[in-house]
């Protein structure tokens, strides 16, 4: 499937709050945190679906699907046919309903888990929320994570970097910081922020 076929797939199923960028569909206007619906070509014809949640104040450079899930399962293909516009059309009012939820930037790990990336991401959505004192203590776990890898050194030498300016109460700095994480990963990804 190509972004030009699933724009016309998908365009007639969604709102009128949708916009496209190659096989995202994602709701308008954007906020902290990025909700949408997301074809990803499957090898055997067809597509997997993508409900996406994804917290934009966590750098990234590509779309990252951890908070997401597949509909219909991991296995699951639709076709471009009746039930993948039923599928489409189930997960817009999923979609809609999470983001027209009362502002919340916290997003739960599927199935519970709770890594050193997840940590962050929840530490820099409490700052959002207001709750500096425990963005801190999740930072320092963070913080004290064994790192083994460049991009996990990267995480924690941002986390601990966080964490202090928090703890010296420079909070409109890390707010700052946040924001233009925000906008880099919106614009590497792709999507506008309106």
């Amino acid at each position: 499937m190509t972004p030009t076929e699933w724009k016309r797939f998908a365009s007639p199923v969604l709102g009128g709050n949708w916009s496209f960028s190659k096989l995202l569909a994602y709701w308008c206007p954007v906020s902290w945190v990025l909700y949408g619906v997301l074809a990803e070509r499957s090898s055997s014809g067809g597509f997997h679906l993508w409900d996406v949640r994804m917290p934009l104040y966590v750098q990234s450079s590509v779309i990252d699907l951890t908070w997401s899930e597949r509909v219909g399962g991991g296995t699951r293909v639709w076709d471009t046919n009746a039930a993948g516009a039923q599928a489409i059309a189930e997960t817009e009012r999923s979609v809609a309903a999470a983001a027209e939820a009362p502002d919340s930037v916290l997003l739960l790990p599927p199935g519970g888990a709770d890594n050193v990336r997840m940590q962050a991401a929840r530490a820099y959505g409490l700052v959002l929320e207001g709750a500096t004192d425990a963005a801190v203590e999740v930072l320092g776990r963070a913080c004290r994570y064994d790192a083994k890898y460049p991009w996990e050194r990267d995480l924690v030498a941002r986390a601990s970097e966080i964490r202090e300016m928090l703890v010296a109460h420079r909070l409109s700095d890390v707010l700052d910081r946040i924001a233009g994480w925000r906008a880099t990963t919106a614009r590497t990804i792709g999507i506008r922020l309106t």
